[in-house]
């Protein structure tokens, strides 16, 4: 079976891509800003997880926080955003640097 990353694992709509990718067999792997028990047990709970779950520790901000994570999968979904209700303004930078940090890290693998 394929690997995936799902990056922003632990937002609403990554945790359900996923839960729908572990159902369907595959192995995943998940990048979380902090990978805390407490904050990523619901993640371990899905069925599959024990077995074909990775969480890695990821910064959108970092150039270079992805390159493990990425190494040798099939596909990405990337999920990961920012998200504030009050500085919305502050929210794009990250946004497109921590897409370009993906980018260059998946450019890495392929070269």
């Amino acid at each position: 079976m394929a690997e995936y990353l799902v990056t922003g694992g632990t937002s609403f709509i990554a945790s359900h891509v996923i839960n729908a990718l572990l159902e369907s067999g595959h192995y995943v792997r998940t990048t979380v800003r902090d990978s805390d028990e407490e904050k990523v047990r619901f993640l371990w709970e899905l069925k599959g997880a024990k077995d074909r779950l990775k969480i890695f520790e990821a910064d959108l901000t970092v150039e270079g926080s992805f390159d493990e994570a990425v190494n040798g999968v099939d596909g990405v979904f990337h999920i990961a955003s920012r998200f504030s209700v009050n500085n919305q303004d502050k929210m794009i930078d990250p946004d497109i640097s921590g897409t370009r940090n993906l980018m260059n890290s998946l450019l890495e693998i392929i070269k």
